[in-house]
């Protein structure tokens, strides 16, 4: 939550005497969770006027916990359930003083077998001195001893797993159900939970929970086939003498070497099916390798596994070097919930380069306040400063006891489950640009659209935009689906605010009507889309149709819909078990483990049913990629396609994987680093039109890069864009949107070129007050001295551009206790006085303005700031403010309307990455970034949520920037880096992201001469 920073901020000095400090809310423990209770009276006063005390600090964080859709209210206070509160973070513990967590080990203490009606499991504590005590749980409260414990997410499963196998009368304590409590102990384990399974660790028993049954034919010496059941992840001539104990058995659990195999009714009803034909009579082979199902119940048996044209197969994937064009902006402000241990790092870092970048995105992290990083696909915790310094070092040991300075062999991340990290294996696409482009020449819209069905009608430009998309899904849908040049994918990358989700959805209901009228088969149809926007995409179909042309629209989500098709027990099909892996690294078909329920043979519970839309999100695709591959879409569009920017990831693979008659790929930002990126998005909406990446490479990269000049660079990019052709749809909204409000920047740094919608504003460029001159001076001299790192220099000059009080993971701010000293702890930055007298503007016309910041602690001094200023609460949107809708309505959408329908001025304050894409804030017209994104696509794409379609009001945005009295300040050679990437412009070219090597030489130029 970032809450660190906002408990040192706003609680500053807690050596004040205890009289002086405001009560705070009261925390009563509950069987359902948490109860922090301050009375109704009292939550009042706080809501109205935000006082900086302990009470108002923890009010934030309940709200922004409430946000986050993990707090509840009640009227006199907030609860937050017992699976939220054991995902609290140290931070929040500590501002509310609840009890700490217990970091010991466990031990199960097991009475009997799995195969009797007494077996039970206690879980004990293992205590200081060596002794056993034994452990209770109410709600979130663990009661070891005489010693109360807030619980963890991972102590948590494992106890309601233990209760709810104590509840069960004696006869319901089947081996099944038995079994299946040691396998829920087994998962917590592997989720981190320090536990001794008993004799089930010593015997190194593994449980497995299979969904699926599939099948193995081996060929007989007359030619027939003999048939035996599969479970994925068990070697087929293992499990075959064990088919045995399971005659005319309904449900049981089959030993094979040390694992457990749960087998429910519909596993063993599988077993059965195949056990009884397992013979196939040489002449009936052909037959059956036609139509398995013939011979077979398809409802019950997994008879086939399909996947696209461009699989090669599934194996370990091994990195792929895109040369001078791998390298993109800096990304140092993403958050993501952390999932591994850092002790994971230890086995990820094999050479110095591995090394060099996990540094270099842990300072990145925690210069944003983030706990966790994204290495190598792998989300890893780094909330421990010291469990991340031991790892780091191990790694670098390791490293250096190798000869050929390479830690262990190239492969897939291991885990500690011994299970491999696998994606698909993409065939490359060679060339067929002249044959594809007369393709798309010659698709042609089979009609006119049905455009009197809609409930809206649409602007030309959006009726361009149908019909150019119907024309190539209707022409794709016809082509020969065994075929890797047929026609089959475009981009539409228009400018945002064109409505290219609303054009999307009229065009998908044009190619279900095509279908319809043809008399063939409906097919499921999937979008993939930011978790962000989910809600978005539901929205925009209500709005544009009365009759939807979808049978049922599916939300495959884990707080939707995705449980009711996922198969119990299973997770990320990414992680295969490492067995199933043959000497080339590839995955056996037979062993391979699907998560969803996917194909005929799951009857009404299928995912793909026909005519259904699935909206999911790229880290579903992702984690599900296996079994969405199996599906047949007939569309499969791809919103705010850039997060499929890099071939080497597991989500572009999974996109390039499905099969589709047709991809639709959807992005305002086509380029948003390098022309890698861009040929990996053609690639996967239409293969073969720009070749392969080495011949993309030498034909349009390498050319760029050498070019001498500008024009030269353009004159390139003009000519990929004609190689494009039709497969990319671009427009700017300026040259298409008729009575569109003028756009104005206001900048605080003089711009280097004049241009007519941007003015100087020196008000919005004040010289550093004396404090913030002296850190950002003392930063410098640092810098100097000690030869620091390129990245934390910039990271430390970047936060005292901001605040002089802003440090990379110190602890600094006192809390302001009144007005007076909110207002002193503005008048020390530049750059919030300059914020400050915006928003002064904005109050006095009654409007409502958006401030972008990436810093969580940043942005929760503003949010106080704006507290003591102006008497309101703003609303904070970053990576912790849920995506979708909670039961309280708390997501992003909510919070944006909420912002909207409030009369006369207000202030949100948003972080360009959480919000950068999909949102509509038109009920804003101001726009202040006071802190800038070092990648001018991601600042557009922030700054176009309030200009779009549905604004109004001229727009004005603002650059405020902190001016050095000696040298360019930061701010001020950042806004010369970024003017200089806007500068170019092209339908294809990209402005590119300010890199640190240039930033830095920046810094150093303009800080050579005395200081």
């Amino acid at each position: 939550m970032g809450l660190r920073d906002l408990v040192r901020t706003v609680l500053g000095d807690r050596s004040r005497a205890a009289e002086e400090e405001p009560e705070g809310f009261q925390i009563t423990t509950a069987d359902d969770g948490i109860d922090l209770v301050i009375g109704r009276e009292a939550l009042r006063r706080l809501e109205r006027r935000a006082e900086p005390n302990l009470a108002t600090a923890q009010l934030i964080a309940l709200r922004m916990l409430t946000e986050s859709g993990a707090a509840g209210e009640t009227g006199s206070g907030f609860l937050i359930p017992t699976r939220f509160a054991a995902r609290l973070d140290e931070a929040f513990r500590e501002l509310f003083a609840l009890p700490d967590r217990w970091c010991g080990s466990f031990e199960a203490r097991v009475e009997g077998t799995t195969s009797q009606s007494r077996f039970g499991v206690t879980l004990l504590a293992r205590t200081d001195d060596g002794s056993l005590a034994p452990v209770r749980r109410y709600g979130a409260i663990l009661t070891i001893g005489s010693a109360a414990h807030l619980v963890s997410a991972e102590q948590l499963d494992a106890l309601i797993a233990i209760e709810a196998h104590e509840a069960l009368a004696a006869e319901a304590r089947t081996p099944e159900a038995n079994v299946r409590l040691v396998a829920d102990l087994q998962h917590a384990r592997s989720e981190g939970l320090d536990i001794d399974l008993a004799y089930f660790d010593r015997g190194g028993f593994e449980t497995v929970t299979p969904e699926t049954i599939g099948i193995r034919a081996r060929p007989d010496a007359d030619g027939g086939l003999t048939l035996s059941p599969t479970v994925p992840g068990i070697d087929p001539d293992d499990l075959e003498p064990r088919w045995g104990q399971t005659a005319e058995r309904s449900q049981g659990v089959v030993r094979v070497g040390t694992k457990l195999i749960l087998l429910e009714e519909r596993q063993m009803a599988a077993a059965h099916e195949i056990l009884k034909n397992r013979r196939i009579a040489p002449e009936s082979v052909p037959l059956f390798m036609k139509a398995p199902s013939a011979f077979l119940d398809g409802a019950l048996v997994n008879l086939d596994l399909g996947f696209s044209v461009r699989v090669e197969g599934i194996g370990r994937i091994e990195h792929v070097d895109f040369g001078i064009e791998a390298e993109g902006g800096l990304d140092w402000f993403a958050k993501e919930q952390a999932v591994s241990p850092a002790s994971l790092l230890v086995s990820m870092i094999r050479t110095t380069e591995d090394l060099d970048e996990a540094e270099r995105l842990i300072a990145a992290a925690r210069a944003d306040g983030a706990d966790a990083i994204r290495f190598d696909e792998v989300l890893v915790d780094i909330g421990s400063p010291e469990a991340v310094a031991r790892a780091l070092s191990e790694a670098r040991q390791r490293i250096a006891e190798q000869p050929d300075g390479i830690a262990s062999p190239p492969g897939a991340t291991p885990t500690a489950t011994g299970k491999e990290q696998v994606g698909f294996l993409i065939r490359e696409a060679g060339n067929a640009a002249g044959p594809l482009r007369d393709l798309a020449e010659r698709a042609l819209v089979p009609r006119e659209p049905a455009y009197d069905r809609l409930r809206r009608r649409p602007f030309p430009h959006q009726r361009e935009g149908i019909e150019w998309m119907v024309g190539l899904m209707c022409a794709a849908r016809r082509g020969d689906r065994t075929e890797m040049h047929r026609l089959q994918g475009a981009l539409l990358a228009d400018d945002m605010g064109l409505g290219k989700t609303f054009m999307t959805l009229v065009a998908a209901a044009e190619l279900r009507r095509d279908v319809e009228e043809s008399g063939e088969r409906i097919k499921p149809m999937l979008i993939v889309a930011p978790l962000s926007l989910i809600e978005n995409w539901e929205d925009e179909i209500r709005k544009t149709f009365s009759d939807p042309p979808f049978e049922e629209v599916v939300v495959l989500q884990s707080s939707r819909d995705l449980p009711r098709f996922r198969m119990r027990g299973r997770g990320r099909e990414t992680l295969q078990e490492s067995a199933a892996l043959d000497e080339d690294g590839k995955v056996d078909a037979a062993l391979l483990r699907t998560s969803l329920r996917v194909g005929p043979e799951y009857g009404s519970s299928r995912l793909d049913a026909p005519g259904r839309l699935v909206l999911t999100t790229y880290e579903t695709l992702r984690d599900y990629q296996i079994s969405l591959s199996q599906v047949d879409w007939g569309l499969a569009v791809f919103d705010e396609a850039q997060a499929i920017k890099t071939s080497t990831t597991s989500r572009a693979r999974a996109a390039k994987a499905l099969r589709a008659d047709f991809r639709l790929l959807m992005t305002g930002t086509p380029v948003e680093n390098s022309l890698a990126e861009f040929w990996c998005l053609v690639d996967t909406a239409q293969p073969g039109l720009l070749g392969s990446w080495s011949d993309f490479r030498e034909t349009f990269v390498v050319p760029i890069r050498d070019a001498t000049g500008e024009e030269e660079r353009l004159a390139i990019g003009r000519q990929l864009r004609r190689a494009v052709g039709r497969f990319m749809l671009r427009r700017d909204k300026e040259d298409h949107l008729e009575g569109l409000p003028r756009k104005t920047v206001f900048s605080g740094a003089a711009p280097v070129h004049v241009a007519e919608d941007r003015i100087h504003d020196p008000a919005l460029g004040p010289l550093m007050p004396h404090a913030q001159r002296a850190e950002y001076d003392a930063r410098i001299a640092a810098m100097r001295e000690n030869g620091a790192t390129a990245l934390a220099t910039l990271q430390r000059l970047r936060l005292a551009s901001l605040h002089p009080l802003l440090d990379i993971g110190e602890r600094h701010a006192a809390r302001p206790s009144s007005l007076r000293e909110s207002s002193e702890q503005v008048a020390m930055s530049a750059k919030a006085i300059a914020a400050m007298t915006v928003l002064h503007r904005v109050r006095e016309r009654g409007e409502k303005a958006i401030v972008f910041i990436l810093s969580r602690e940043a942005q929760l001094l503003f949010a106080l700031w704006c507290s003591f200023e102006f008497g309101i609460r703003p609303h904070v949107i970053n990576g912790d403010t849920a995506a979708t809708s909670n039961s309280d309505g708390t997501s992003r959408r909510q919070l944006i309307e909420s912002f909207e329908q409030s009369e006369g001025f207000d202030v949100i304050i948003m972080s360009p990455i959480a919000a950068g894409v999909g949102l509509t804030v038109v009920g804003a017209n101001h726009v202040v970034h006071l802190e800038r994104h070092w990648n001018p696509a991601k600042e557009a794409q922030a700054t176009d949520r309030a200009y779009r379609i549905g604004q109004t009001r001229d727009v004005s945005v603002y650059l405020p920037a902190s001016i050095h009295p000696h040298f360019d300040s930061f701010d001020v050679l950042l806004g010369r880096l970024l003017e200089s990437k806007n500068r170019v412009k092209d339908a294809v070219m990209t402005q590119g992201a300010v890199q640190e090597s240039d930033m830095m030489n920046a810094v150093s130029r303009a800080v050579r001469g005395p200081t």
